[in-house]
């Protein structure tokens, strides 16, 4: 897991971002490994935290394809996320558990029950949320529109956004809630200058390092509008 971080600062016009860098599995582990911020358009990042990384090209690759070259507002961000999160569930776990009948989802729901008969049909669909479940990757994105409004956004399997313009600042990974629980302790807010902002930000992670999995190494990043 992880600890991502990213607030809207300098009266609206700067965002800022603070992350670990450890890569964790069940058996390794290694601090100073891994960037978890990446840029997708020119004007827009994206962090990301859980226990499986693999679906992250696969889900971010299609959203940088859909925005090249438009204007990018809030709701085409979104929702191209959101398109390609639950694309990706759909043919992953379509993969796993229905390919070896050459069913496809849509198959499956219409002429499952009847084809299998209620017993098997019900054993298929434990399987495929069990399927479901094993995807556990959760993305923070921000940036500007394209008229320079800052944004922040989440979501997480099987497709689910949510929205965290307010209050300005979302943190994501197993250190979430100790981070925002210092956000608000030191009451953090919009009109934050950078610096102030960076350094609240990296108070919160390093007090999220007390949880497991958090690395020491530390990331920063600082955002602006560019046209």
């Amino acid at each position: 897991m992880t600890i991502c971080l990213a607030a809207i600062c300098d009266a609206n016009k700067t965002i800022v971002s603070v992350s670990d860098m450890k890569i964790s599995t069940g058996e390794f582990s290694a601090d100073a490994t891994s960037r978890k911020v990446e840029i997708i358009d020119n004007n827009w990042v994206v962090m990301f935290s859980g226990n499986d990384i693999s679906p992250f090209v696969p889900i971010v690759n299609p959203v940088f394809n859909a925005i090249s070259g438009q204007q990018v507002t809030l709701d085409l961000m979104t929702s191209e996320f959101v398109k390609s999160y639950q694309r990706y569930v759909v043919n992953r776990i379509t993969s796993e558990v229905l390919s070896p009948y050459d069913l496809t989802m849509k198959e499956f729901r219409e002429d499952g029950l009847a084809q299998f008969g209620e017993p098997i049909f019900t054993d298929f669909t434990r399987k495929l949320d069990e399927a479901k479940a094993r995807i556990d990757i959760m993305f923070l994105v921000f940036g500007f529109d394209y008229e320079g409004h800052p944004h922040i956004f989440t979501v997480s399997s099987p497709g689910v956004y949510s929205c965290y313009d307010t209050p300005g600042f979302c943190a994501v990974g197993s250190g979430a809630n100790v981070a925002l629980g210092m956000m608000f302790f030191q009451n953090f807010a919009i009109v934050e200058s950078c610096g102030d902002a960076i350094y609240k930000g990296c108070v919160s992670k390093f007090m999220a390092e007390s949880g497991s999995d958090i690395g020491l190494t530390t990331f920063v990043t600082v955002s602006k509008f560019k046209c």
